[in-house]
């Protein structure tokens, strides 16, 4: 199975939170500000990963408002800045 968008359920929420929270990420990637989780998530649950979009965003230049994701693959947090290099040739309006 691809990876697919979708809404994350309470359960899968609760599951997150343990995993993706301020303190922890924090200890991670210090120039991170504070962010809730999102209502929806990218998932490919047959090879057990999720990419999550913490927010974030601002100038290149301004390290603390760049925006943040992570990937959980078989329960590991993978933190990382989403940078975009060169021009956007296609945009997600957001709906599913």
């Amino acid at each position: 199975m691809a990876f697919v968008n979708e809404k994350i359920s309470e359960q899968d929420r609760e599951w997150v939170a343990k995993l993706v929270n301020y303190e922890c990420i924090k200890a991670i990637s210090r120039w991170i500000h504070k962010f809730h989780i999102p209502s929806f998530w990218t998932v490919d649950r047959e090879r057990n990963a999720f990419l999550i979009q913490l927010g974030g965003g601002g100038s290149p230049d301004d390290i603390g408002r760049m925006p943040y994701a992570v990937l959980i693959l078989d329960g590991q947090v993978i933190v990382f800045n989403v940078v975009r290099r060169g021009p956007v040739t296609a945009q997600w309006d957001g709906t599913l």
